[in-house]
């Protein structure tokens, strides 16, 4: 009998990178976001390997950032520290685009805020009470000219609006569609229904509502009366639409199960201005709620009878305040806008921590991630 041929070891070789080449197509066609999901555990150590701070940066600052990356899943970060005596610092993981491939992040690079605009609106709106254009108690009906009668969402105030108390149903974050808020304002306050007043239930659209509030106080657009009060365009803050400024990082939507390149959300993003519209940068946004504290605290925080150690129970007219161990309450705010997450946080002696991600915080709804990488943040001097 003859010797069987055995077949060349590079036949071996090339028939194996085919299958291994076959395989990798397969499930990157198939499901991209999973293939995506088991690179972040080979770029998460190079992001963190990136990380750059500021001179004389708190130590504790830079192993923020290595949280950031590990527990809220974003390769591109930014922080920003603000102290008692107003000093910032900063650090930045990632690059703005194709890691290794693109520029690398730096401070001034801009991230979307998302629900970290609602503090803004709440200052603005704050401020306006202060200058006694409308009070917390002004109704929607009144401050709209509505007629007598116009039903449950008239009766609504500034202050339940602010608070997320005010029990108004409805979106405004509509694919391709046109929302109720700003644009069929009236018909909402005329027929509109309200759930259970007074119990907290987070409202985007009571914000977009607060945005038409503060353009009726002011006689001018949302966008403008804000720019006059706080100098935005000179923080290089601005407004995202549906795709990156050339000055933004690029979104990441690995950790988003609806959402991705082909669909970034097609909101109307004029509508969400004054509830998750803004984009600029962590150093920006702390040095800006420093000088938002100085004038609306303490309104701008919650004050009251609750548990703290709840997560997301004691909700004030911007921050809601958590204790993530006994000794320590911080007031807190978090940002998501498809593929961008955020968090700014206050502690006791006023002093500002933000974060800012590029990337979907993996099943933020659930919270707990940013418990998690709110504990680490306890666990150092701020």
């Amino acid at each position: 009998m003859g010797t069987a041929k055995r077949l060349p070891v590079s036949f071996l070789l090339m028939l194996l990178g085919i299958i291994c080449l076959s395989l990798a197509l397969h499930y990157w066609l198939s499901d991209r976001n999973a293939v995506m999901r088991a690179l972040f555990t080979v770029q998460a150590p190079i992001a963190r390997l990136s990380a750059k701070c500021s001179e004389g940066a708190p130590d504790w600052l830079g192993e923020m950032t290595s949280h950031g990356i590990v527990r809220l899943k974003a390769l591109s970060t930014q922080v920003a520290f603000v102290d008692e005596q107003g000093k910032l610092s900063h650090c930045e993981t990632g690059w703005k685009s194709t890691m290794l491939l693109s520029e690398m992040v730096d401070q001034d690079t801009r991230f979307r805020y998302g629900s970290l605009t609602k503090p803004i609106t709440a200052a603005k709106v704050l401020d306006l009470v202060k200058e006694e254009k409308l009070t917390l108690q002004s109704a929607l009906d009144d401050l709209f000219s509505m007629p007598e009668g116009t039903g449950s969402v008239g009766d609504v105030t500034v202050g339940q609006l602010l608070s997320h108390r005010s029990g108004i149903r409805g979106q405004i974050f509509v694919n391709n569609m046109t929302p109720v808020c700003p644009y069929a304002l009236s018909d909402l306050i005329s027929s509109g229904n309200v759930g259970s007043v007074g119990d907290f239930q987070y409202s985007n659209l009571g914000y977009c509502i607060l945005g038409e509030v503060i353009a009726v106080a002011t006689g001018r657009s949302y966008r403008s009366a804000v720019e006059s009060s706080y100098y935005l365009s000179e923080r290089n803050i601005g407004y995202v639409q549906y795709d990156e400024a050339v000055d933004e990082v690029e979104r990441d939507f690995r950790f988003n199960d609806f959402y991705g390149r082909n669909l970034k959300g097609r909101f109307d993003y004029d509508a969400i201005s004054s509830t998750a519209g803004m984009s600029g940068s962590a150093s920006a946004y702390a040095l800006l709620l420093r000088d938002l504290i100085k004038g609306a605290a303490p309104d701008f925080f919650y004050s009251g009878d609750c548990d703290s150690s709840v997560f997301k129970k004691c909700y004030g007219y911007a921050f809601y305040e958590y204790s993530p161990v006994s000794e320590k309450a911080y007031q807190i705010k978090e940002g998501y806008l498809p593929g961008a997450s955020g968090v700014a946080v206050i502690n006791e002696n006023r002093e500002i921590f933000v974060w800012l991600g590029n990337s979907d915080t993996d099943n933020a709804a659930a919270g707990q991630n940013m418990k998690g990488f709110l504990a680490e943040l306890a666990k150092t001097r701020f």
